[in-house]
């Protein structure tokens, strides 16, 4: 089990009383914390869209964020990772990208009605080229809705305004084929296939 000391900030931030005032609550139910709704402010946006908010998570979401991966219509492309291993990258979510970076792990949720929707993340890959790799998981409720696509062209855009010289990449399962679609649809291309672990992945970059 993964434990925080009294020290640690996280624990502060979970235990410290101002984040009442920051809860909404669905119904009176206050055992359960995947019915709260929490108010966030605009220094936790990371870009928008018609539909969708991309932000950080809040330390309370850490319930629909693990809810996520016990679909297995969703993770069924994605590598293994166990509850604690999960509980363990959420933490990471939490923590702001430093100024003027544009790699970052962060929820996505709904403009009507807050409802979460999944995660995304642009990240530092992984051969050392200095390329960006984009990747995002999604409740199965917000598949075939146009949402990876929209979501990516945001979180893109919003990037090439920090960093116009950026250069993205991704990586997915060779079934996937629904993912290879919405890569070409922002405008990556297949380059071949990388190894991850083991694993032969789907290999695109975006098209310069």
């Amino acid at each position: 089990m993964l434990r925080l000391a009294q020290h640690d900030p996280l624990f502060s931030l979970c235990i410290d009383e101002n984040w009442r005032k920051n809860l909404h609550l669905e119904g009176q139910d206050q055992a359960k914390p995947s019915r709260y709704f929490i108010k966030f402010d605009s220094m936790s946006i990371i870009a928008e869209t018609p539909r969708l908010i991309i932000r950080l998570f809040k330390p309370l979401e850490e319930q629909i964020y693990l809810d996520l991966f016990e679909d297995e219509r969703v993770t069924r492309y994605l590598p293994y990772r166990s509850r604690e291993e999960l509980r363990m990258v959420f933490f990471e979510y939490l923590n702001p990208a430093p100024k003027g970076s544009i790699t970052g792990r962060w929820g996505i949720f709904t403009k009507a009605g807050n409802d979460f929707v999944g995660l995304c993340l642009l990240r530092p890959f992984d051969d050392g080229s200095g390329n960006i790799e984009l990747g995002y998981v999604f409740r199965y409720d917000y598949w075939g809705k146009g949402i990876a696509s929209e979501m990516s062209e945001a979180l893109l855009n919003r990037s090439y305004k920090i960093n116009p010289g950026a250069k993205f990449v991704a990586v997915t399962d060779h079934d996937n084929i629904p993912s290879q679609r919405v890569l070409e649809k922002i405008g990556m291309k297949r380059d071949g296939n990388y190894m991850r672990n083991g694993i032969d992945l789907a290999f695109f970059k975006m098209d310069s």
